[in-house]
């Protein structure tokens, strides 16, 4: 234990904080456990317990070096660490009913202005706790992110990485599936839950976090790919930005621009088409650094 994903401290502070005027407060991280509170005086989360404090360093981080979110942000363990009992130790099939009668407590306490964002992964029932919450409440959860997780079969698949379910969505909350944080973001910013700074500071993140770790480990080749994909998107997403100011500016004065070359775009914004002639972009310049 005590071994976290690259990247999952920064995606929980950005999620929490993207969109909220400075002057309101990010609601603070819940944990719906099915953790025995029997053996809380064994297994309570404490404000001194590494997860905890790891989420506070990086809301910390994030409020001093870009003003985003409270510094203060993290895991209310008194209020917002809902427990489950003994019984879902034996019964493991209660364990995505449990959670999903803790997320009903947690918004018993709090009001319908709140939103949710469930981050589970795919061997803990969180699947069944989130088509749970979206079955009674739709409007109130805004995505559904799992991660994959299969230690003995991502070992065995090596390089090739371990195969995604299809995203999908259901009463239209979007349910993504994700092998590393930094796809997490890109997906969240897909679905508008981040945007491009956001996603930009969660790769930056990921990637101190692995600085000790071989670049020939299996966990940088899954970085590696996800960072890939989440680059080219980026890079789509700032043509598009482009384009349409561009159409902005040519309505106010009457004028009339071509669409310009997706291909271009990718060249000039840090994709991997390169053009004769042009600089690399900001973004290419970026990957280039991170991995030479």
């Amino acid at each position: 234990r005590n071994d976290f994903y690259p990247g999952v401290f920064q995606f929980g502070a950005e999620l929490a904080s993207y969109g909220l005027p400075p002057n309101l407060q990010p609601a603070p991280m819940a944990v719906l456990t099915a953790r025995a509170r029997e053996l809380k005086v064994f297994l309570a989360l404490k404000p001194s317990t590494a997860l905890c404090v790891k989420y506070n360093e990086a809301a910390d981080k994030l409020f001093s070096e870009f003003g985003k979110g409270a510094a203060s942000w993290g895991i209310d363990t008194e209020n917002t660490v809902l427990y489950g009992s003994v019984v879902e130790w034996i019964l493991q099939s209660r364990k995505g009913w449990r959670k999903f009668d803790n997320f009903n407590k947690l918004r018993a306490k709090n009001d319908d202005r709140v939103r949710y964002v469930l981050i589970g992964d795919t061997g803990e029932y969180d699947e069944e706790c989130g088509e749970r919450m979206v079955a009674e409440c739709p409007e109130l959860v805004r995505g559904l992110f799992f991660h994959v997780v299969s230690e003995k079969e991502w070992r065995q698949l090596g390089t090739d990485g371990l195969q995604l379910p299809a995203d999908k969505a259901i009463d239209g909350v979007p349910v993504s599936y994700f092998r590393t944080y930094v796809g997490a973001a890109r997906k969240a910013f897909m679905c508008g839950l981040l945007g491009a700074e956001e996603l930009l500071r969660v790769i930056s993140q990921a990637q101190l976090d692995l600085k000790t770790v071989s670049r020939e480990d299996l966990k940088w080749s899954d970085l590696r790919r996800d960072t890939d994909v989440a680059i080219i998107e980026l890079g789509h997403h700032l043509a598009r930005e482009k384009q349409k100011q561009l159409e902005i500016i040519s309505g106010s004065v009457g004028m009339v621009v071509e669409p310009q070359d997706v291909t271009e775009d990718r060249a000039d914004l840090g994709g991997e088409v390169d053009v004769p002639g042009k600089k690399r972009g900001w973004l290419g310049r970026w990957k280039d650094n991170v991995f030479g």
